[in-house]
C-alpha cells in the first residue's frame, strides 16, 4: 500500500489504534509513577475548581484496564464500520468526536446538578453511544446480537434497552461505576447526527462503500458525500 493511499484506509481502524497507543501511554506512565491517566480524565471537582476543562476531551482517549478497552474497541469495530459504510470516514470522525464531547458535558452536568456527584470517569464508551445512535437513525432495522443476551434483534430495540438502562440508572442515584449518563448523552446526539445524514442520503441513495473510499478518478457524481465527510 502506498503512503498516500493510508488516507483512504478505514477511519474505524484509525480510532482502534490510537486507542491503543494511549491504552499502553497510560500503563507506562503507570509504571513510571507518572499521573498521566490523572490528569487527563473526566474530574468534575478538577474541572469546577481548578478549571481542567481538557478533561473533557481527553478522557475519550482514556480507559481503566483492558477489558474496558477491549470491549469498547470490540463494538467500535462493529459499529464503526458500519456506519463509516454509510456516511464516509470523515463524518464518523465527526460523529465519534462530537458524540464523545457531548457525552463528557452530559456527564459533567447530570453528574453534578441530578445526581450531586462528582466521580471522575474515563472511556470512548460515550463517544461510541454516539456512533451507534447514528446507526439506529440510518439503519434501526438492522439485527444485532447482544454478548450477554444471544438474541437477535433490531438496532431500534437494542437502543430502547440502553435508554431504559440510563434511566433506570438515574433512578437508584447511579453509583454503579458505569456512566450510564454519559451512554445516554452519546447516543442522544448521535442519533440526532444519524437524522442529519439520513436526510442527506434520502436525496443520494445509490453511494457506496467504492464511491467513499476509492481514489477518484474522475469527477464524482456524489460530490454531497465529500462535502459532508
Amino acid at each position: 500500500m502506498d503512503v498516500k493511499d493510508l488516507r483512504y484506509f478505514p477511519k474505524t481502524y484509525w480510532l482502534i489504534g490510537i486507542l491503543f497507543v494511549v491504552f499502553i501511554v497510560q500503563l507506562i506512565a503507570l509504571a513510571a509513577g507518572i499521573p498521566f491517566t490523572e490528569t487527563l480524565v473526566l474530574d468534575p471537582a478538577a474541572i469546577l475548581e481548578a478549571g481542567w476543562v481538557w478533561g473533557i476531551f481527553t478522557n475519550i482517549f482514556l480507559h481503566g484496564g483492558f477489558a474496558h478497552l477491549f470491549f469498547n474497541c470490540l463494538a467500535l469495530f462493529f459499529f464503526g464500520i458500519a456506519l463509516e459504510r454509510i456516511i464516509g470516514g470523515r463524518n464518523l470522525l465527526k460523529v465519534f468526536l462530537i458524540a464523545g464531547l457531548f457525552a463528557s458535558v452530559f456527564y459533567l452536568v447530570t453528574s453534578v446538578v441530578i445526581l450531586d456527584s462528582f466521580v471522575p470517569a474515563l472511556g470512548a464508551s460515550g463517544a461510541i453511544f454516539g456512533v451507534i445512535g447514528a446507526m439506529v437513525a440510518l439503519r434501526p432495522h438492522t439485527k444485532v446480537i447482544m454478548l450477554l443476551f444471544p438474541v437477535p434483534m433490531p438496532l431500534w430495540v437494542l437502543a430502547v434497552f440502553f435508554v431504559v438502562i440510563a434511566v433506570a440508572w438515574f433512578g437508584i442515584g447511579g453509583g454503579t461505576g458505569i456512566a450510564e449518563n454519559a451512554h445516554l448523552g452519546g447516543l442522544i446526539i448521535g442519533y440526532v447526527m444519524g437524522w442529519h445524514f439520513k436526510k442527506r442520503e434520502a436525496k443520494d441513495p445509490d453511494f457506496s462503500w467504492n464511491v467513499v473510499y476509492d481514489v477518484p478518478k474522475q469527477k464524482d457524481p456524489y460530490d454531497w458525500i465529500d462535502e459532508y465527510r
